[in-house]
């Protein structure tokens, strides 16, 4: 059990530093690397690889370092609508894959979590500063602009989640039986 839960720690460490390092990237690479949302993807897996608490705890964690580290765009209303995100996110993918075992289940909950609540709590925060948030800016950054991400976590998460299985990860990490 100790050993499983510093593996967590250690995957959960990786999945930050995933969603961290993606503005080190030379500018041509780090717009490309943005489409497929290293912070949503990292939150996701994380949650169905080590559980709910290490998935919200990754979603926090990302967009308040970088806001930290590299001094990118406003607290408000970026960051901390990112971050309401993707602890949703995290929340949602870990609890669905815990009760229905179904990781495409899980990441496309994820995924409709995050763009929920990222709608919401902008649309909350430019209100409260007297602007508006509307529909053609929600459609622009959280569905054009990322679509990319949106269909590599639908996919990717759900494969290599069967991978993981296969060859005995997840066992590990999740206590799942054996299917081998």
């Amino acid at each position: 059990m100790v050993k499983t839960a510093s593996l967590h720690i250690v995957l959960t460490i990786m999945f930050i530093l995933l969603g961290l390092a993606m503005p080190l990237l030379p500018a041509e690479y780090a717009a490309y690397a943005a489409l497929f949302c290293p912070a949503l993807f990292g939150t996701l897996l994380c949650s169905v690889l080590c559980g709910t608490v290490f998935g919200m705890i990754t979603g926090a964690a990302v967009p308040v370092l970088s806001w930290l580290l590299y001094e990118e765009s406003g607290f408000l209303p970026n960051t901390l609508a990112m971050t309401l995100a993707l602890i949703a996110a995290g929340l949602t993918a870990g609890v669905i894959y815990r009760q229905l075992t179904t990781a495409i289940g899980a990441a496309v909950s994820g995924i409709l979590a995050f763009g929920i609540v990222l709608a919401m709590t902008k649309v909350i925060l430019y209100f409260r500063a007297g602007n508006y948030y509307t529909t053609d800016m929600f459609i622009s950054e959280a569905v054009l602009a990322i679509w990319p991400g949106l269909v590599t976590g639908a996919i990717g998460i759900p494969l290599l989640t069967a991978l993981f299985r296969k060859i005995g990860i997840m066992r590990v990490l999740r206590h799942e039986k054996d299917e081998r």
